[in-house]
């Protein structure tokens, strides 16, 4: 029974109490050092990933992820900072960042944490969010008229992208290369600018040039 369990607990030999305890020291010690080993190989193999494509979203939160679960939070910040640059940084980023820039005694913790904690983020992602839904199921009409509403779709790189995607599969081949062209503007850097502007040409049966 459970009662008899415990009193067995309480008879046991301290010699065989203090080695139960030096066992479960040894093993917890060896668990940390296999987390330890799994958080730096996910650090080297996502900082490959962001080194190929900086503007994966993905690999840039999991290399911040893990460079804050390896104790360098001042890289992480540097890593994360670029995901909210705009409005579409999901509140698991933006808490990924504030978290690094708090650990790091960066001077924008304070604002960071009261952009994530604001009515406004809360409001924005909730709009992006039904944005994104929309754009998964092929509701193209709808995904657009959200990504208009939002701020910063006049300037906002990704949510361009999203724009000249969405008016592409709307038929809407003059607004779609503008905003692809815009978005190259904004970003020049950006191989997804790049490569949503030869698509909407594509579809649209241009060339990029």
């Amino acid at each position: 029974t459970r009662a008899g369990v415990g009193l067995a607990g309480r008879r046991l030999p301290r010699a065989l109490r203090q080695l139960a305890g030096e066992h479960f020291i040894e093993h917890h010690a060896k668990a940390v050092e296999i987390r330890a080993a799994i958080h730096g190989a996910a650090r080297a193999l996502f900082r490959r990933s962001v080194l190929l494509s900086p503007q994966n979203r993905f690999a840039r939160s999991m290399l911040g992820e893990a460079q804050m679960a390896t104790g360098d939070a001042a890289s992480a910040f540097d890593t994360l900072h670029p995901l909210a640059d705009t409005v579409l940084v999901s509140r698991r980023e933006l808490t990924l960042l504030a978290a690094a820039a708090k650990a790091s005694g960066h001077p924008d913790a304070a604002k960071l944490s009261a952009r994530l904690s604001s009515a406004e983020f809360t409001r924005i992602s909730d709009q992006v969010r039904a944005g994104e839904a929309a754009r998964r199921r092929g509701d193209w009409d709808s995904a657009r008229r959200i990504y208009l509403s939002l701020p910063g779709h006049e300037s906002d790189p990704d949510l361009l992208l999203r724009l000249a995607m969405s008016s592409s599969h709307l038929g809407q081949t003059d607004a779609a290369i503008a905003y692809a062209d815009k978005a190259i503007v904004a970003a020049p850097w950006a191989s997804s600018a790049l490569h949503v502007a030869g698509q909407v040409r594509v579809r649209a049966g241009q060339d990029l040039g």
